[in-house]
């Protein structure tokens, strides 16, 4: 794989996840905070998740990880969108100084249990664009029992452009 690889995906995940704000911004505000009750949460906990992931991700890439984000800090879809912006600029930047070669790198980091782990930068950032698509997955089903409408988040599509 190479860099270039890796900034098409995440320009897909962000392609993607803009889709969705477009959907989401015609709902009423308590739909996107609204539990469905499947044990999946609302669209609020399931977006805030991807964003949380990605998040610390690249905290612990750039050595300074911070609590995990959690759906009750984040009030409304502006608000998430907000923070969400931020964390992709920050994406991106740290893309941007990626080479072939440090795809090979290994980090050391913490999970959320304060287990050790080791990885190649390769295998997590491939891990942090497949986790948003598993987890847009539920995010659409949540849309669908709502709306009816689903944005189309397929990469064919985004590739298409």
């Amino acid at each position: 794989m190479t860099i270039s690889f890796y900034r098409n995906l995440f320009d897909y995940n962000y392609w993607a996840r803009d889709r969705f704000f477009e959907v989401l911004g015609h709902l009423d505000p308590q739909q996107f905070i609204l539990d469905l009750g499947d044990g999946v949460g609302s669209i609020r906990d399931k977006l805030t998740h991807i964003f949380a992931a990605e998040k610390i991700w690249l905290e612990r890439l750039t050595g300074s990880p911070e609590p995990f984000m959690t759906p009750d800090r984040v009030g409304d879809l502006p608000a998430l969108q907000e923070l969400w912006s931020r964390t992709e600029q920050a994406w991106v930047s740290f893309l941007d100084a990626q080479t072939n070669e440090t795809l090979k790198d290994s980090f050391r980091y913490h999970d959320l249990k304060g287990d050790e782990h080791h990885s190649k930068l390769w295998s997590i950032l491939t891990h942090v664009t497949n986790h948003g698509t598993y987890h847009r997955g539920q995010a659409a089903s949540l849309v669908r029992r709502l709306t009816g409408k689903l944005p189309v988040t397929d990469y064919i599509a985004f590739s298409r452009l």
